[in-house]
């Protein structure tokens, strides 16, 4: 990772910048012939792209970051850090007089329950042109307090994760929430919720198939979509899943669900 983000040089990345911002003064209507992202505090595009690695360009701006805590004050917007399950090694071409603050939690094991993790502060720390920082999978993560001038990294990224989960935590080092890290098994979730929405109850045997995925967090999701769709005949795969899902968080939501169908019925 730290020879593949060296390929990109300060020199290669005004060329690219420079090559890019030529096209668009001849053509206002140009869009850059790469994958983009942008947010509140940073922007940048997708250099390279296969199925182990990501390397992008990425830039994040003074007045950017500080018009993102203006707008968090305002709208009393509680923070998060995300701590990704794929590991990231980050290349400052230019630090911009940066300080960065850093985070780190123990790994989710496979079959591990989720809701008594934390995350730890770690010492922040000024970051120099040059410096590389590494971001293990599942464990460490950082983000940008202040800069003075305008931030250029190489951002490469592992697309195959060492934990299941994205796991989102407040600044307090309580978990918030989770996410599937891998790239799949989020697109499943995102499928099994608009069956849901869409109260496509022929999608139902699709999402049977599902539940027996082998992330853990899937098959928790795809019971609970199918759940809300048709809880009658999600209700035998329930009951299986409190009995013998190897995750234990997932037989606790299960059991508690089949309990929730139960008397349903019972009322009936």
């Amino acid at each position: 990772m730290n020879e593949l983000s060296m390929v990109i040089s300060e020199e290669c990345v005004e060329q690219i910048l420079g090559e890019e911002l030529d096209r668009f003064a001849s053509t206002p209507l140009y869009s850059v012939g790469a994958k983009s992202f942008d947010s509140e505090s940073f922007s940048g595009m997708v250099l390279f792209e296969d199925e182990e690695i990501r390397l992008s360009l990425v830039s994040i701006g003074p007045m950017a970051l500080r018009l993102k805590k203006m707008r968090n004050a305002e709208h009393d917007t509680v923070a998060g850090i995300t701590i990704q399950g794929s590991d990231t090694l980050l290349r400052f071409i230019r630090a911009g007089g940066s300080v960065a603050d850093f985070w780190s939690a123990q790994p989710f094991s496979p079959n591990e329950p989720l809701a008594e993790r934390r995350m730890l502060e770690q010492p922040s720390r000024h970051v120099a042109d040059g410096d590389i920082v590494f971001l293990r999978g599942g464990v460490d993560a950082m983000s940008i307090a202040s800069c003075e001038r305008p931030i250029i990294f190489v951002s490469v990224s592992r697309l195959q994760s060492r934990t299941a989960v994205n796991a989102h935590y407040l600044t307090s080092g309580g978990l918030a929430s989770c996410t599937a890290s891998d790239m799949g098994a989020s697109r499943v979730q995102m499928l099994a919720t608009l069956v849901r929405e869409l109260g496509w109850k022929d999608g139902a045997d699709t999402l049977i198939e599902l539940a027996g995925h082998s992330d853990h967090f899937v098959r928790w999701h795809v019971l609970r979509e199918l759940t809300a769709l048709c809880p009658t005949t999600a209700y035998s795969h329930v009951c299986k899943a409190a009995a013998d899902d190897p995750h234990p968080q997932v037989r606790d939501a299960a059991l508690k669900t089949q309990v929730i169908i139960e008397g349903v019925e019972a009322c009936r």
